[in-house]
């Protein structure tokens, strides 16, 4: 009598422990929709929202970092099949404001303690780029991931033909280009000088 209790005990533990994988849980009448999730309590939904930035803990008891949502490209799959975007939490310092400068940073200026400073950023420095003699570097053009993703600066070697001085930028900081046949390119007091290639730039005074 014995062995048969036994036997049958160990016939229905697989039974026991295959239902205890797969929890019933109560079903939800929520009043809204969570953006990123809903807090699970023992592998069960909550109608509690995921706070993203309260996970992220951006200088958590202090007032030097903010919180800032941002979208991204992904999407997830909620339990009940509901397709939503994902969003991440950045943590951005609380700087001071912004130093009055003499100049003006196209691509950014230097960081100091995550704050701007007057100081530019060196592109063509950061990413170590080696130019040929009589060629400079210089930043031609920029690629964006998506929102809230850094941007990739994408830079050259181009002759250098300006006796003295820095080439002609645009509003964004990009060499002004010329041909010499193009009249008002370059702006008063700038002359176009042609490249070995038949680019060129626009030079401060008159070089021709």
């Amino acid at each position: 009598m014995k062995l048969s209790v036994c036997f049958i005990a160990l016939c229905l533990l697989p039974i026991a422990t295959a239902f205890s994988l797969f929890k019933i849980c109560p079903i939800l009448d929520c009043e809204e929709s969570c953006r990123d999730g809903r807090v699970e309590v023992d592998g069960c939904e909550t109608c509690t929202c995921v706070d993203i930035c309260e996970e992220a803990g951006c200088g958590k008891g202090s007032d030097d970092y903010t919180c800032q949502v941002i979208s991204t490209n992904g999407y997830r799959r909620t339990k009940n099949g509901e397709v939503m975007s994902v969003y991440r939490a950045k943590c951005n310092k609380v700087c001071p404001p912004d130093p009055v400068c003499d100049k003006k940073c196209y691509f950014g200026s230097e960081l100091k303690d995550e704050c701007p400073t007057c100081d530019c950023k060196d592109i063509c420095k950061e990413k170590n780029v080696e130019c040929p003699e009589n060629f400079r570097c210089e930043v031609n053009g920029s690629h964006i991931v998506g929102i809230g993703y850094p941007i990739t600066w994408e830079t050259g070697c181009v002759q250098d033909v300006c006796k003295a001085g820095e080439p002609e930028v645009d509003n964004n900081g990009f060499r002004v280009r010329c041909n010499g046949h193009e009249e008002n390119t370059c702006s008063e007091g700038f002359t176009c000088v042609l490249h070995s290639n038949g680019d060129g730039s626009c030079c401060p005074g008159d070089q021709n």
